[in-house]
């Protein structure tokens, strides 16, 4: 069976990988968008992970090595739900990204 195959068979999978943005201090989400598209060129923003953790106490060098680009695997069908108005949610995402086929 090949990975197409298996993805065809699984809803809970996506063919897609998603890039969502949102607003920054660089500009709005469309905005981002607009860049990304212009310059085809994704950039890491924010540190994630570990050295986030409170624990750790970082230099500016050391949190710029753990910036990300991050992507979904969610389904098309519910990517909607990523940039909903939720309670709590503390990274709101909006309506505008790329979508990549695997």
């Amino acid at each position: 069976m090949t990975i197409e195959e298996v993805l065809q068979r699984r809803t809970d999978l996506s063919t897609f990988i998603v890039h969502l943005t949102r607003d920054t201090e660089e500009g709005t989400a469309r905005e981002n968008l607009k860049s990304i598209v212009q310059e085809q060129t994704l950039r890491a923003g924010s540190p994630k992970g570990w050295a986030t953790w409170e624990r750790f106490e970082l230099d500016d060098g050391a949190l710029a090595t753990q910036r990300v680009v991050c992507f979904t695997e969610t389904p098309l069908e519910h990517v909607h739900a990523l940039f909903a108005d939720i309670d709590g949610r503390s990274i709101n995402f909006a309506p505008y990204g790329l979508a990549f086929r695997r």
